[in-house]
């Protein structure tokens, strides 16, 4: 398990002044051109990363770990979810603490890489039954970090409605997208 905010990122510290001989090393070994494709964090990831760190020493007390999820999207039962699913061949798609997650364009990315993502994804061979990647997300493959929670967060497409849900359309109460 890594501790490491950003495991796709070569540096420790983000800045060149920061105490990180590793990041220096790799760094001289590119302008030598013995390395090539280095990454890096997103600016504006470890831009909020900063700012919540900064916040959280300052005011433990008030910073929430989670931010609620307040979600105005789509709603999903597995029959809309499995059509999404065969509308493009090949789609990544998993569904994480009940919402539909399409990682395909994060594939390349993702820093266990993109077999890890293939084995907790949903596939049409499930015979109608889907995984969940909850567990895996949540800390049983690895604890993600804030920005990768954001992450996982900004590949919403929908929340899964199960049988035994009910989603309330106004005044109207629906179960499965059928009005009752």
């Amino acid at each position: 398990m890594s501790d490491h905010a950003f495991p796709h990122d070569f540096r420790s510290g983000p800045s060149p002044t920061d105490w990180d001989p590793s990041k220096w090393f790799i760094l001289a070994l590119h302008q030598l051109r013995l390395v090539s494709g280095l990454r890096r964090a997103k600016d504006s990831d470890l831009k909020e990363a900063i700012k919540y760190m900064r916040l959280k020493t300052h005011f433990a007390d008030l910073v929430k770990e989670e931010e609620p999820d307040h979600w105005m999207g789509d709603v999903w039962n597995e029959a809309q979810l499995f059509t999404y699913i065969q509308a493009v061949p090949g789609k990544c798609v998993m569904e994480i603490d009940g919402f539909v997650i399409d990682a395909t364009n994060y594939l390349g990315e993702h820093p266990g890489g993109p077999r890890l993502l293939r084995k907790y994804s949903i596939s049409l061979n499930s015979a109608g039954k889907t995984l969940d990647a909850s567990w895996a997300f949540a800390g049983g493959l690895n604890n993600h970090s804030r920005a990768a929670k954001g992450q996982m967060r900004s590949l919403r497409v929908a929340k899964m409605l199960r049988d035994s849900e009910q989603i309330y359309h106004g005044s109207r109460i629906s179960t499965n997208n059928q009005d009752i």
